[in-house]
């Protein structure tokens, strides 16, 4: 049976934090169970805590192993200082460096050891392994670069950002500290939307933050996602990044509703008015139940309809949403097609930036 410690210590070399104050001071300690099922989510090899003893000694030779660090700062005027981890028998040697910048160019010289550094080891698995501080002097230009790094046999890759050390605000003395602020879409429902907060409910928001004064509104990313099969809503897994989310639509705000009579009888029907107030009652967003509501009212709008649609001010040539779905079997083409409708009606309720 593993000890909380052995337990409290794995956690530790995957950063994960299993002791904090919530917001009333008070300390709490997740709980064993929960501490595991977000390590497994980090496809750490454990399934329950008789993994434990194995995993950690993975663990830590996997750490020791990876002998730089995937992204370096370089701070604007300052040398590049960094560790790495290397056999012992890499003690003393030169290592030799290139950095590739943004444009092309290439920066080469050799590193030294960072002058009254700590030199620590440890014997991980019968091999002996050091921490070496290293500073490249060169001044390296601010950008997105690459460091290709050797030391004896052994060569090393990792990713550089130049950096400047702090923002800075505007020229004229006048101007005000700007502020903004910060909330995920979904969270802004109101009783008007559908289950989760839309575009409209951002430009409300907008409007209200605009009032106090404030400068922006940030949120997660918007884009297409899956929300049918395959499933994933997470907005760092889009499936289209050219195009915004139809899940974020407000489909009453749709200009082909007002004259979609099918869609209206639709949406004030007994069956879907039901629907909507169980997706409204939910404590958490469901999003496969809010996105069937909408899909079955972007469907009925784009169906063809007897009657004149009134033109639009736009670029892009229009097209039934059944016409483009179905050219393809796949998941993309369904998303671009109502992605396509959603480019032309989300640019009114899509926030950017607040004017003062």
């Amino acid at each position: 049976m593993a000890t909380p410690d052995l337990l409290k210590n794995f956690a530790r070399l995957y950063n994960l934090q299993t002791v904090y104050r919530d917001g009333f001071g008070q300390v709490r300690t997740a709980p064993p169970e929960a501490i595991i099922a977000v390590l497994k989510s980090l496809d750490a090899p454990v399934n329950s805590s008789d993994d434990l003893p194995s995993a950690l000694r993975e663990r830590r030779q996997n750490l020791w192993q990876r002998a730089i660090e995937p992204v370096l700062v370089a701070w604007q005027g300052k040398p590049l200082s960094f560790k790495v981890r290397v056999p012992q028998r890499l003690a003393e040697t030169k290592g030799k460096y290139q950095v590739v910048l943004e444009t092309g160019e290439l920066q080469a010289g050799e590193c030294s050891d960072e002058p009254g550094g700590r030199v620590c080891g440890r014997e991980v698995e019968g091999v002996r392994y050091l921490v070496r501080s290293l500073v490249i002097q060169a001044q390296i230009p601010l950008g997105y670069h690459r460091l290709k790094l050797r030391l004896g046999d052994l060569h090393l890759e990792s990713y550089v950002i130049s950096a400047p050390p702090q923002a800075y605000a505007s020229v004229n003395a006048n101007d005000a500290k700007a502020w903004g602020v910060f909330c995920p879409l979904y969270a802004l429902n109101s009783a008007r939307s559908w289950g989760a907060g839309d575009y409209t409910d951002l430009a409300t928001f907008a409007g209200f933050v605009g009032g106090l004064k404030g400068q922006a509104v940030a949120t997660l990313p918007m884009l297409a996602s899956f929300l049918d099969e395959p499933f994933n809503p997470s907005p760092y897994a889009p499936v289209s990044r050219l195009f915004w989310n139809e899940f974020y639509l407000d489909v009453t705000r749709i200009p082909e509703f007002a004259h979609c009579p099918g869609a209206k009888v639709l949406v004030n029907s007994g069956g879907f008015q039901r629907a909507l107030s169980d997706a409204r009652a939910q404590s958490v967003v469901d999003y496969r139940k809010c996105m069937a509501l909408k899909r079955q009212a972007i469907e009925a709008i784009g169906r063809p309809s007897p009657a004149p649609v009134r033109s639009l001010p736009m670029t892009m040539t229009r097209a039934p949403i059944s016409t483009i779905s179905t050219s393809s079997g796949n998941a993309t083409n369904k998303s671009a097609g109502c992605a396509m409708r959603r480019k032309r009606t989300a640019r009114c309720f899509i926030l950017t930036s607040l004017s003062a």
